[in-house]
């Protein structure tokens, strides 16, 4: 742990695309003193990333060496917020835990509908054009490699 008062600063730190580089290190380590941080990663490398977030794959590595207590006592502290006279931090941390995981599942449904939601407003919009009286083509704009929102709807008069 760095021997340092990073309380109230933030800290970016690039090249995070898992937790086994310097990156996540560095950025632990930033966090651990108390910098929020930012993580920025090469953009093939993003899913990857974020699929080990939302997977739970990273969350041990993730945990700050002080506990869950002092986390949410420096929290508290930084964002002014008032802690409760006597605080059941395990049954807090278990709570908190059991909503990450229903956020995670219902994150996992929310990606499988992602592209049929899209295409499927992307059309309605295009409908609704249409309707107005404007001629208008649907397609995409760029190869979904390069990104997966890539829906375009064009009209004219």
């Amino acid at each position: 742990m760095l021997n340092i008062d990073l309380r109230g600063r933030r800290a970016l730190v690039a090249g995070v695309a898992d937790d086994g580089g310097f990156g996540f290190a560095i950025a632990k380590a930033l966090g651990e003193a108390g910098a929020s941080v930012c993580v920025g990663t090469w953009p093939p490398a993003l899913n990857i990333f974020l699929n080990l977030l939302e997977r739970g794959k990273m969350d041990e590595s993730r945990r700050l060496s002080d506990g869950f207590e002092a986390f949410c006592r420096r929290m508290a502290q930084q964002f002014a917020v008032p802690l409760p006279e006597a605080p059941d931090w395990e049954r807090a941390e278990r709570v908190g835990r059991e909503r990450t995981a229903r956020a995670r599942r219902l994150g996992l449904v929310r990606a499988a509908f992602r592209r049929p939601l899209e295409v499927w407003l992307a059309l309605d919009r295009a409908v609704w054009l249409a309707d107005q009286g404007l001629e208008v083509e649907v397609g995409t704009f760029c190869e979904r490699a390069v990104t997966p929102r890539n829906v375009l709807v064009s009209a004219s008069r």
